[in-house]
């Protein structure tokens, strides 16, 4: 890519983190329901819609081209190539030639306006491919220190502060149910009501399922029943289903480097036992500079790369059919979290993740889930699974994204919830 590519891709980015540095602080300072994860997801979904062509698209079509989509040498070069057929056309009528000789030429025209289109349509999805590499550079090494450095630290430490919840098997097991009672309520629904290919509903379905991507990393308050080993495997066993779906949806193709960027780190996390020794980038104070970089930066502008390319007008192109499914997919997932969840711990907990099921998998999913959501979106929009220009992948990115949203803004009100259901169970 030539310096005039790089320069544009640095204006797009540029305005994306401008505008998510603003209302990160905005929503921070109002203080949102839902608290700092919150605050980083709806900013990248409002900087991304904002900026992208539903809002700045239709307020100011030349710039949004211009700033946000690039390519400007060659959509110069479409307009001036279809700027001279058109006098080219005029000039051989007034000749008065035969229409044959007209013909002949408006079709050697159409040949080169599309070789120029083709041109254009190739310099905007490589500039929008080179702004999403640069996304997942920010993302990627954090996660790959926070899964295999901090959180091999962390979870030694909750060893000896869960006490009574550490239980692996129960974690996993009910980690596992839950994702897979998740995902397929998920891919019934996208298969139904959207028709979605089965690979690629089974990417937004994985995406949906969330995961431990960002668990070593305490983004808000976390109580004892969400710090021990059995929250973190559950965490796991969520992220193994989510990468089955992701994985088939990617494939091993050019495309598979993306799955394995996230999948090497967490596998290596999942595998690798607890360090004995703290290393000095693990203390409270580096983790301290890893959260602000993840929450301020990194976490929204995955988001507002995938919500800049969301069609607002093909969400509605179907009628009011994509909301409902997105609403209704919401409570599907939620309800298939919580149902899977208890299924599992009934099977495989004995003790207090079972006596406390509801307040357990809320909490062990909310320490990272719905962030792993959007960051699997993110990936499944990058590689081109979902289109979310498209009738069918705007509503699919709309439902993952407005799921974990959701579920972010709820936490405060659903925790009492939880509490109160448990204590009435018992």
């Amino acid at each position: 890519m030539d310096l005039i590519a790089w320069i544009e891709v640095s204006t797009r980015l540029g305005l994306l983190i401008g505008a998510i540095m603003v209302l990160v602080w905005l929503f921070r300072t109002i203080r949102l329901p839902g608290g700092r994860p919150a605050c980083s997801i709806l900013a990248g979904v409002l900087a991304g819609l904002l900026l992208g062509p539903g809002v700045f698209g239709v307020l100011a079509p030349p710039h949004y081209q211009r700033l946000m989509e690039g390519a400007v040498a060659q959509r110069l070069d479409l307009e001036l190539t279809r700027a001279g057929h058109e006098s080219a056309l005029d000039a051989l009528r007034r000749t008065g030639v035969s229409p044959i000789a007209i013909d002949e030429l408006a079709s050697a025209q159409r040949a080169e306006t599309a070789r120029a289109e083709r041109r254009l349509a190739a310099a905007h999805a490589e500039r929008r491919r080179t702004a999403a590499i640069v996304a997942m550079a920010l993302l990627a090494p954090l996660l790959a220190s926070l899964l295999l450095v901090v959180g091999r630290v962390k979870e030694r430490a909750a060893f000896s502060r869960g006490g009574e919840v550490n239980g692996v098997l129960a974690g996993l097991g009910s980690g596992i149910v839950s994702g897979l009672v998740a995902g397929l309520s998920t891919l019934v629904l996208l298969r139904w009501l959207l028709d979605l290919p089965l690979l690629p509903a089974a990417g937004v379905a994985g995406a949906v399922v969330g995961g431990a991507l960002l668990h070593p990393l305490p983004m808000r308050w976390r109580p004892l029943i969400a710090r021990g080993a059995a929250a973190r495997w559950f965490a796991h066993g969520l992220t193994l289903v989510a990468f089955v779906g992701v994985g088939a949806a990617i494939g091993v193709g050019p495309m598979g480097w993306w799955w394995a960027v996230l999948f090497v780190p967490w596998f290596g996390a999942w595998a690798m036992p607890a360090s004995e020794d703290e290393p000095w980038f693990s203390t409270r104070r580096a983790r301290a500079v890893v959260r602000v970089i993840v929450l301020w930066l990194a976490l929204p502008l995955v988001v507002a790369e995938t919500t800049v390319r969301l069609e607002p007008t093909q969400l509605l192109a179907g009628g009011p059919g994509p909301i409902v499914l997105v609403l209704i997919a919401c409570l599907a997932c939620g309800a298939g979290h919580f149902i899977g969840a208890w299924l599992g711990l009934m099977t495989f907990a004995i003790g207090p993740p079972r006596d406390e099921s509801t307040r357990f998998t809320l909490e062990a999913f909310m320490a990272s889930g719905p962030a792993t959501s959007v960051v699997f979106c993110f990936v499944l929009v990058a590689t081109n699974v979902v289109d979310p220009a498209s009738h069918p992948g705007a509503a699919a990115t709309a439902l993952v994204l407005l799921n974990a949203l959701a579920l972010e803004l709820q936490l405060d009100f659903a925790r009492p919830l939880a509490r109160a259901f448990d204590r009435g169970g018992t």
